[in-house]
């Protein structure tokens, strides 16, 4: 999907202005401190082992007003999980 993904960027002509990556949302060292807008996060939230290590990444790499959207609705999960 990420090579998908990049090249729709190119034909969309945003190519200079959008990078899509596969990395692990909690190691994000190839990017800067403070150097997004936005940070969002679409049916993962149940795969990560640390919730906390992740929260702390996006919290690094997000601007003072940037913005974060976690969304996941998997059902199956503890209290626990669902609470995380």
């Amino acid at each position: 999907f990420v090579t998908i993904a990049n090249e729709n960027k190119e034909r969309e002509g945003v190519g200079e202005r959008v990078e899509f990556v596969v990395g692990d949302a909690s190691h994000l060292e190839r990017f800067a401190d403070q150097s997004f807008d936005l940070v969002i996060s679409n049916q993962s939230l149940h795969y990560w082992p640390e919730p906390s290590v992740v929260f702390n990444e996006i919290a690094r790499v997000l601007r003072p007003e940037g913005g974060f959207c976690i969304s996941d609705d998997r059902r199956d999960l503890s209290w626990l999980g669902r609470l995380q």
